[in-house]
C-alpha cells in the first residue's frame, strides 16, 4: 500500500475550489476531481499491513497526548511545480499547528514504515492540475478560506482512470479546547 497523511477538506471548501477553479482557469481534461483534494501533511510510501497498524497506533498514541486543534488558513495563491508537473493552491500563511503537525507525522512515518524525510520545505497545497506544460495564469486571484476538520490516512491507488485517494482512518481534530479528552482511538474512524 502506498500510503499519506492528509487533512481532509470540508464540502463548503471543495466547493469553493472547484467553482473558481471553473472560473479561473483554462479548462482541461486531467483536472484533479474535486473528491481528491486534500492537504498533504507527510507521504509514508509503500507500507505492509503490519507497518500500517504500527502507524495507526503511533498516531493514536500521538494524538492522545498531542491535542491537534481543527486548522484554518486562506489559499491566496496559485502555483505550479514543473517537477512534478502540478498546478496548485496554497496559503502564503498557515497555523504553527499545521507545521507542528507535518514534522510529528513525517517523524512516526520515518519510525513505522521507513519513510523518507522531504528534503523541500513543507509548503500546505491543494493540487490541481497535472500537467507537464506550464498552465496559464488564473484570471481571478483567489481567496478561499480553508478548513480543515480531520486527519486521515489515505491509501493511494493507481487505476486506469487515473489515482484515486481512499481513506483508511480519520481522526477528528479538536474544535475547541476539550479539557479530560477520552482516548483518541474512541475518537478514530477506520473507514470500511
Amino acid at each position: 500500500m502506498r500510503l499519506f497523511f492528509a487533512l481532509s477538506l470540508d464540502a463548503q471548501t471543495k466547493l469553493a475550489i472547484e467553482q473558481w477553479r471553473d472560473k479561473s482557469l483554462v479548462p482541461a481534461v486531467n483536472f484533479i476531481p474535486a473528491a481528491n483534494y486534500h492537504i498533504t501533511l507527510a507521504f509514508m510510501g509503500s507500507a505492509t499491513s503490519a507497518q500500517t497498524d504500527e502507524l495507526v497506533s503511533a498516531t493514536d498514541s500521538l494524538l492522545t497526548t498531542t491535542q491537534v486543534p481543527s486548522i484554518t488558513f486562506t489559499l491566496n495563491q496559485c502555483s505550479y511545480w514543473a517537477n512534478p508537473g502540478v498546478l496548485w493552491l496554497g496559503p502564503t500563511q498557515w497555523p504553527e499547528a499545521l507545521e507542528r503537525c507535518h514534522r510529528q507525522l513525517e517523524s512516526l512515518g520515518q519510525a513505522c514504515v521507513g519513510a523518507r524525510k522531504n528534503k523541500q520545505n513543507y509548503q500546505p497545497h491543494v493540487s490541481l492540475l497535472r500537467t507537464k506544460e506550464l498552465p496559464a495564469k488564473p484570471i481571478i486571484d483567489v481567496g478561499i478560506p480553508c478548513h480543515c476538520p480531520e486527519l486521515c490516512l489515505y491509501e493511494s491507488i493507481s487505476k486506469r482512470q487515473g489515482v484515486q485517494y481512499q481513506a483508511l482512518m480519520q481522526w477528528p481534530l479538536v474544535q475547541n479546547h476539550i479539557p479530560d479528552r477520552p482516548n483518541s482511538s474512541s475518537f478514530r474512524r477506520r473507514i470500511e
